[in-house]
């Protein structure tokens, strides 16, 4: 198994389903995220587009492949830990269906007014409001050796969410 080097990022992709004025979210039983709240999502393969990562991890994960993905934006995590990520966001239009069971935990479609107060990531609201605006955001976030959010910023609207620029 490949060992990165330190403050190597992974990359990784979401992918918001809307249902209406429902998206699907997982309750993550395992790290990173445990007990949280998270789209649907995972790494990118080697070579891998992550547009193709994202149609394929939203198959793996949901049972559902969107015909078409929308970009939604990219998070860029960054800590002096292992916990480093460049994150491809998409979402895509579909039916509401019963979400299969998972091993990562459990699926709902959940309103997207009730998402924003769920245990979640504290990139979740940043990214529920571009959807909700239809607007593209890019996002780097900061944290410290325990994870604890430093600065968070749309680099896009240049909203500073946490912290000082």
């Amino acid at each position: 198994m490949y060992t990165p080097a330190p403050g190597y990022k992974w990359n990784a992709v979401l992918v918001i389903l809307r249902a209406g004025d429902e998206i699907l979210l997982l309750k993550r039983k395992k790290q990173p995220n445990q007990d949280l709240f998270v789209p649907p999502g995972g790494k990118v393969e080697p070579y891998e587009r992550p547009r193709d990562a994202a149609a394929r991890e939203c198959e793996e994960e949901t049972g559902f492949r969107p015909p078409v993905l929308h970009f939604l934006g990219v998070i860029s995590e960054s800590s002096p830990t292992q916990y480093n990520w460049s994150t491809f966001v998409y979402w895509a239009d579909s039916e509401r269906f019963a979400p299969p069971p998972l091993d990562e935990g459990e699926l709902a479609w959940i309103r997207i007014a009730e998402a924003y107060p769920l245990p979640a990531p504290v990139t979740a609201k940043p990214l529920y409001e571009a959807l909700e605006a239809g607007r593209k955001l890019v996002l780097e976030v900061e944290y410290d050796e325990q994870l604890t959010p430093l600065r968070m910023r749309d680099e896009l609207s240049e909203t500073q969410f946490i912290g000082e620029s």
